[in-house]
């Protein structure tokens, strides 16, 4: 946690079968000065059991964490300077959570004819976009992620698409119907995606350009 200045470990237990996280962190002074076992347990009121998880946002400065406790899908978020409560979004429909510069999009079960997108501002956690992406009945999603004020996503055999979230228009990425290729990485510095697969790699620009492509060697 660099904004405490501090190291944030996360811990499971042999007693409870490794199904309940427990949360420390260590000041870095601390770790200078040889005393590494002066921890603090942080998040002690949130139950972290399985399939429950958190996870430590360090581009945002935030804490997201998910319990499982009440058959409800629950998302919190701290400062973490503080760890303190910033605001809660409770919403059973939720399938999987993106994080991205400012926003938090979170995934619902598809319906018969789409999949409904939620799009956060993730300072305030206010609702600022809904998305209805349609899908047929025989497709499904294989890929979907957010980056920066796009949304990256492909459907069985369908192009990518890149939706900008802030124009609101879908884009199709050509040639790549039957593409194997994955997400691997995004480098933010350069606001460009990491794609792979097993052939080659390729390096995209915000508009699913191909800037640079190399292929593996035998």
């Amino acid at each position: 946690n660099e904004k405490a200045d501090s190291v944030i470990t996360a811990s499971v237990y042999v007693h409870d079968n490794f199904g309940t996280l427990s949360c420390r962190s260590t000041a870095v002074s601390d770790i200078i000065a040889g005393h590494p076992e002066v921890t603090k347990f942080i998040l002690e009121s949130e139950t972290l059991e399985w399939p429950g998880y958190v996870e430590f946002d360090d581009e945002n400065h935030k804490i997201l964490t998910y319990s499982h406790a009440t058959k409800i899908y629950k998302v919190k978020l701290g400062d973490l300077a503080n760890y303190e409560r910033l605001y809660d979004i409770y919403d059973p429909g939720v399938t999987e959570v993106k994080i991205a510069t400012g926003l938090l999009a979170m995934i619902h079960q598809r319906s018969a004819s789409s999949l409904p997108v939620l799009l956060f501002d993730i300072e305030q956690g206010t609702l600022i976009d809904k998305l209805l992406l349609p899908l047929g009945v025989s497709e499904s999603i294989e890929v979907i992620e957010l980056f920066s004020d796009r949304l990256v996503l492909k459907k069985t055999r369908a192009p990518f698409q890149i939706y900008d979230i802030r124009t609101h228009k879908m884009r199709e990425v050509r040639g790549t119907r039957f593409s194997q290729l994955s997400i691997a990485h995004y480098i933010k510095s350069k606001n460009l995606v990491v794609m792979t697969d097993n052939d080659c790699v390729q390096l995209w620009n915000a508009e699913g350009q191909v800037v640079q492509s190399r292929a593996f060697m035998d």
